[in-house]
């Protein structure tokens, strides 16, 4: 799949403060929101899936880029969307989570991805072999 550039400013991630730096105060706050998003796994699918079809560029830059991790993308995406994490606040909301529920996070992650990569494919006629093809073919 080729993979595609937008300029950051477009980048709806970026718009919405995904990357900022915030001094308001308010972090632990945006951590425990971001926490509590990740364990309730169907609003996860929910606003996982509302930031792949609606952060169109930033959904397209980092779905189609190899070096991406689409499930850590994913799940900062949607808690900048959710609760306006940042980035590093997400990391942060990751850490006090049991494995257990990070692999439920991460399945969701997958999820979404083989939904947006499914229309992506079906609108582009482009292919993206996955790790994920690997592992499945891998059955891992």
């Amino acid at each position: 799949m080729k993979q595609v550039f937008y300029r950051y400013e477009q980048w709806e991630d970026f718009q919405n403060g995904m990357y900022a730096t915030k001094t308001d105060g308010l972090e632990e706050v945006r951590i425990e929101q971001a926490v509590m998003l990740f364990k309730d796994i169907p609003l996860l699918y929910k606003k996982m899936s509302w930031v792949a079809f609606n952060w169109v560029k930033s959904a397209e830059v980092n779905f189609t880029n190899p070096s991406v991790n689409k499930q850590a993308w994913l799940g900062q995406a949607c808690c900048c969307y959710h609760c306006g994490c940042s980035d590093f606040e997400t990391i942060k909301a990751w850490h006090l989570l049991t494995d257990e529920e990070r692999q439920k996070a991460n399945d969701t992650a997958d999820k979404v991805f083989y939904e947006w990569l499914e229309k992506y494919e079906k609108k582009t006629g482009q292919h993206q072999r996955t790790i994920f093809d690997y592992m499945e073919e891998q059955n891992l």
